[in-house]
């Protein structure tokens, strides 16, 4: 009897014992598994905050003319200004020699024989801080002028008789005609006068306006999604316009064009209003902003929502913001 008591009280025991030793192991596996968590949320935190320490640095990209065809490129960020590249035969008595997109300098340089010009061209290149620090010649011809994508994937290159549309690779992705843009016939294409005015915001439209004679006259929208050509007629006989691409606003004003100094200060002793407009190409409505007595406004935008022109009633400039 006493050894069965025994043996059930050893039994009960070793019961109790395992029991405890289960519990304890259970709670040890929870703490472990909460030590697994914690240190897993340490990481997360720690992850997040070095990612909100990491500071992208923008590098810019800086055009210096250093002389008649030479002209220097920096890059630019927070440190200050590094000199990558010095860049000759620039073509820098053109009057829209270099542009810089998307951390992408687009320029055109002159080559060749420029003294008896009997074989030269006017050559198309890129230069970024990346693939092309040397350079990539995108496109060759006698006599051209360019605009580059805002996104730095396309350029439109234009000559006397064609638009050429070229992505960042060289290759041509359409040929389109000025006489077919312009609606005008084709042997009175090369003597028509072009001014590339940009590429819109989400660089799929191109904007171009024809200026014969110096004289400011329509205005094409060419879609390079699908190559459509919308033509817009401006107000007629004005010598003031600047157009900007990526609001589509065109402001103007009413002064005539002078040909010779003395139609100018007849002009001036005239006493005549000159007012400035802007024309809305997407709501077609015309706003007037100012007035002046017979004076130039001069207007030019300096960004996309800001206007400055000449004082009507002083010699400093004034400006006006587009909501």
């Amino acid at each position: 009897m006493k050894k069965v008591f025994l043996f059930m009280f050893v039994t009960i025991l070793a019961i109790s014992c395992n029991k405890k030793e289960e519990e304890k192991a259970k709670v040890k596996q929870v703490d472990v598994i909460e030590n697994v968590k914690k240190a897993g949320e340490v990481k997360k935190v720690d992850t997040v905050e070095k990612k909100a320490d990491t500071k992208t640095s923008k590098i810019e990209l800086v055009v210096k003319k250093v002389k008649d065809g030479v002209v220097e490129l920096y890059t630019k960020d927070e440190s200050g200004e590094k000199l990558l590249k010095s860049i000759d035969s620039v073509y820098t008595e053109h009057f829209h020699y270099s542009e810089v997109k998307n951390e992408k300098l687009f320029i055109i340089k002159r080559v060749g024989d420029t003294v008896n010009w009997s074989d030269w061209s006017d050559e198309l290149w890129v230069f970024d801080n990346v693939a092309n620090k040397d350079g990539k010649k995108l496109y060759s011809l006698q006599g051209l002028s360019f605009s580059a994508s805002e996104n730095g994937e396309k350029v439109a290159v234009v000559s006397g008789k064609s638009i050429f549309m070229v992505n960042i690779a060289g290759e041509t992705l359409k040929e389109l005609s000025i006489s077919k843009v312009f609606g005008i016939a084709e042997e009175d294409a090369e003597s028509y006068n072009t001014y590339p005015e940009g590429w819109s915001a989400d660089s799929k439209t191109f904007w171009i306006a024809g200026n014969p004679e110096g004289v400011y006259e329509k205005l094409v929208k060419i879609d390079s999604t699908d190559w459509s050509i919308k033509s817009i007629d401006v107000p007629k006989g004005k010598a003031e316009y600047q157009f900007n691409v990526l609001k589509e606003l065109l402001v103007y004003s009413d002064i005539p064009n002078f040909f010779d100094e003395d139609s100018l200060k007849d002009f001036q002793k005239s006493k005549k209003a000159v007012k400035l407009y802007i024309f809305n190409l997407s709501t077609n409505k015309t706003e007037e902003i100012a007035t002046s007595v017979a004076k130039h406004f001069n207007p030019t935008w300096k960004d996309s929502s800001t206007l400055e022109y000449d004082n009507p009633e002083g010699t400093d400039r004034k400006t006006y913001s587009i909501k």
